[in-house]
């Protein structure tokens, strides 16, 4: 279905296969993103994730019984955050893949480009399906300077 809308590429790194095809540009990163929540597992730890994106740039992150709020944005074809717990100081970018199903795969690369971390995701689900914008003092509101 999202290669049919135009959101997934056809190339793939070699080592990436089994993560999906792709997705780059920022039209179909944020066209992916926007307004959704998204989660699942991070490969190799046991918690669970969750983040909401929010359509004013702003992201509410959990894991566990732990809040982070913090911002999204695209640069250079990956999706790019940054949290309050390092007084937005952190930038962490990611590649982003996804399979035909909507499973979602975002990966974070060592400076020798192997992968790093593996957030697994299952597909976005419109709105923000687990109420973190409520359970944040400012929630989706006030866009934090990077």
């Amino acid at each position: 279905m999202l290669l049919g809308l135009g959101l997934l590429s056809t190339s793939t790194r070699a080592d990436d296969s089994d993560l999906g095809a792709p997705v780059t540009g920022a039209d179909a990163l944020t066209k992916l993103v926007t307004g959704n929540t998204v989660g699942g597992t991070v490969d190799g730890y046991g918690d669970t994730w969750a983040e909401f994106f929010c359509s004013t740039g702003r992201t509410i992150y959990a894991q566990g019984d732990h809040l982070d709020r913090g911002k999204w944005w695209v640069a250079h074809g990956e999706l790019c955050f940054s949290y309050d717990d390092t007084d937005y100081q952190e930038v962490m970018c990611f590649d982003t893949y996804a399979k035909p199903d909507g499973r979602l795969a975002f990966v974070s690369r060592t400076p020798d480009g192997h992968r790093d971390l593996v957030f697994r995701s299952d597909p976005p689900v419109h709105g923000d399906r687990f109420r973190l914008n409520e359970r944040t003092s400012d929630g989706c509101h006030a866009n934090p300077s990077a």
